[in-house]
């Protein structure tokens, strides 16, 4: 139960991290390098470690690195996105559409992979493509366009954790990391030299820092709760939490004001992502 408390505690705080720079005026882009710089090192000491344990072969899946290229880019993306749609709407919205973002692979295992849905799947997917309408709901749906990017952005990178785990041996998971992270982390800094932006902080450095290590924490601690725990209370207990503690952090602390309207969409997403998981 410990190991899917810090789970959830960890896979909050990264979108409360980048709430945070926002309030304090830091610079995203900064953050968002010493983030990735973090996650790489840890993965890449994790690689290194089992490479001096005997594991010559840790990378030997022919998916891994185009996998890992183009899943470097889309995190940044999605990240990039995510510190968009906080400035804009805040972090509960942003929680909610990212974390909806699972119907993705969910659609793919259906009509690629060719997994049996069922009645019960698809009601989930009905679900959250509901919950979606009814926080845009004005008179008519207009989206806002923030969130939209993100909620597909944010459902490629989940894709792409799918496609890991379904085409690729999980041994490679410490280099793929490394790979991933490294290739974010190597757009952004290349991002940072184009532009004229401010110098290096220090609460750029530590913040980054701190968001990084969660951030590699949420995936080591959900890990170790599905080794505890069946996936059918993992993941919508995750899921459902994080959001959960988000809205509840972002309403007391950066100023989220929910209407009826998105209470009500974040208890159909709730309810949709508890289907989903089923």
């Amino acid at each position: 139960m410990i190991y899917l408390l810090l789970a959830i505690v960890c896979g909050a705080s990264i979108n409360l991290g980048f709430a945070l720079a926002g309030k304090k005026g830091l610079d995203n882009l900064n953050t968002t390098l010493f983030n990735y710089i973090v996650a790489c090192g840890v993965s890449a000491a994790q690689f290194a470690s089992r490479m001096a344990g005997g594991q010559e072969h840790a990378f030997t899946g022919k998916v891994t690195i185009p996998l890992a290229l183009f899943a470097g880019v889309i995190y940044l993306v999605c990240l990039l996105f995510v510190q968009a749609a906080i400035a804009e709407t805040g972090p509960s919205a942003t929680t909610m559409f990212n974390r909806l973002s699972m119907v993705f692979p969910v659609l793919v295992s259906i009509f690629v992979f060719h997994e049996h849905a069922g009645a019960i799947r698809w009601i989930g997917i009905a679900l959250a493509v509901a919950s979606l309408i009814i926080f845009n709901w004005e008179g008519g749906i207009k989206f806002k366009a923030v969130l939209m990017r993100l909620w597909i952005a944010g459902g490629f990178a989940e894709l792409c954790n799918s496609l890991f785990a379904r085409l690729c041996p999980q041994e490679d998971k410490p280099f793929y990391m490394m790979l991933v992270f490294g290739t974010a982390g190597i757009i952004t800094a290349c991002l940072i030299a184009r532009r004229k932006g401010p110098k290096f902080r220090a609460g750029e450095m530590l913040l980054g820092a701190g968001i990084g290590c969660v951030n590699l924490g949420s995936a080591s601690f959900t890990v170790s709760s599905l080794q505890h725990l069946p996936n059918s209370i993992v993941y919508p207990t995750i899921t459902v939490s994080i959001i959960l503690l988000t809205t509840l952090v972002g309403v007391l602390f950066f100023g989220d004001k929910l209407e009826k309207k998105h209470k009500a969409a974040m208890a159909v997403a709730i309810a949709a992502v508890i289907i989903l998981n089923l």
